[in-house]
């Protein structure tokens, strides 16, 4: 009545448990490094520093591979930050087509697609909207051409 058993089910999770944490240690799956450094980029870019940042996921690409689809992913989310004066969409949108063609079968696959396809639109209409802004420039031009003949047939 007292006392609950510890089942053969509770040690297998336990054995189990302790062998997976095993072997990602020996593994070397992920180095000591690897989540400081995701840690450390994710601080910067809360911060505003984003170029920093950026240089954290480029450290970790390059010592841990396995680890690129986040970094890739991280770079992607720092190019695109709107408070990021150096904002670069089509940068953005490179790092995020690297992870589907780099990484496949990535956990953060559907998550980038939807990434690339905002970005596509975005810099579509970026685009639209700088050449309505030439538009309006030219137009502005003919006027003051307009007034300008206006004013010297006047008498």
């Amino acid at each position: 009545m007292g006392r609950k058993r510890a089942g053969k089910r509770e040690r297998f999770f336990f054995y189990l448990a302790g062998v997976l944490i095993g072997a990602l240690i020996l593994g070397g799956c992920v180095t000591k490094e690897t989540p400081l450094l995701i840690t450390e980029s994710q601080d910067l870019m809360v911060r505003g520093d984003y170029s920093r940042a950026l240089g954290k996921n480029r450290q970790l690409l390059e010592k841990d591979p396995r680890m690129g689809d986040q970094a890739l992913f991280q770079m992607g989310l720092i190019s695109a930050h709107p408070k990021n004066p150096d904002r670069d969409y089509k940068k953005s949108l490179r790092y995020f087509q690297r992870i589907i063609k780099e990484y496949p079968n990535s956990d953060l696959k559907s998550e980038t697609q939807v990434w690339i396809w905002s970005l596509q639109e975005a810099i579509e209409k970026d685009k639209k909207i700088n050449d309505l802004q030439r538009q309006i420039e030219k137009l502005k031009e003919i006027d003051l051409g307009i007034q300008e003949k206006k004013k010297k047939s006047l008498p």
